[in-house]
């Protein structure tokens, strides 16, 4: 495969509702992806992420959702799905234990914290787009829920607006197996920008072949994956062609010619 070049003062990470209803015990949305959360080791791998990328002087945004409000969707028109699941739900709820960070991904000194987005693509209807050129971002790493919405939905975006993006499979996760292989093996090559050799799509990166990108540790304090050079401000790296965590289980085949209709939130 070829190399992807990152410069850390142009690269971004687009944390993705770090809600407690996503990914807290007790949170209103994290029985339904808490299998497929803990197969891929999310909350390890979206801790490891950040971390690595605030040491790495890598700007972190966190890209939330919008906390619901009494009178929200009410009166609209068509709310989709999801929409009308937080409706019901109050998901994320404004100034309760649910509408809060997870205690682990907190937003910290030089993060950002995007506006609110209201249905699942981080740009639509926020500042994303201008506070990233502003700061002089041109590569995302996409992390956190849900790998098949809002994950694929920022994605894309970005692609349309002239970003590069990095999907990372492990640092996402979905309500089912099928969804996240969707999301990163059917639909995400569609965005990403790297691709083999031969000019095929790559599958979806992992939390090993980001390592090289911004240096996080395995148990014993080297990289995981990748073929790193540091230069002064920019790292280089081969993606592996599968992740490094090989210690975990594999999620359930996935049946691609099935086809499903989301659920709402």
């Amino acid at each position: 495969m070829i190399g992807t070049s990152y410069e850390i003062s142009r690269a971004g990470v687009l944390l993705v509702d770090p809600y407690n209803d996503f990914l807290s015990e007790g949170g209103k949305i994290w029985p339904r992806l808490k299998e497929v959360a803990q197969h891929v080791g999310l909350l390890e791998n979206l801790r490891a992420v950040v971390t690595a990328a605030r040491d790495a002087g890598i700007r972190v945004f966190v890209v939330p959702h919008r906390q619901w409000q009494p009178g929200d969707y009410d009166d609209w028109s068509h709310p989709n799905p999801t929409q009308r699941g937080i409706q019901e739900r109050h998901s994320f709820a404004k100034g309760s234990w649910g509408g809060e960070w997870h205690p682990d991904l907190v937003p910290q000194d030089g993060d950002i914290v995007v506006k609110e987005h209201w249905a699942q693509s981080g740009f639509a209807n926020t500042d994303l787009d201008l506070l990233l050129r502003q700061h002089g971002i041109t590569h995302v790493i996409v992390i956190g829920v849900l790998a098949n919405t809002c994950i694929e939905s920022t994605g894309r975006y970005a692609m349309e607006l002239g970003y590069h993006v990095t999907l990372i499979r492990d640092a996402t996760a979905a309500f089912t197996a099928e969804m996240l292989h969707a999301a990163h093996e059917l639909n995400g090559p569609t965005l990403r920008a790297r691709h083999h050799d031969d000019g095929r799509p790559p599958h979806g990166d992992s939390i090993g072949s980001i390592t090289a990108v911004i240096r996080i540790p395995d148990d014993h304090g080297s990289p995981i994956a990748g073929n790193v050079r540091n230069k002064p401000s920019t790292v280089e790296t081969a993606t592996p062609p599968m992740h490094e965590h090989s210690r975990r289980r594999p999620l359930p085949p996935h049946p691609v010619a099935l086809a499903r209709p989301v659920q709402g939130r």
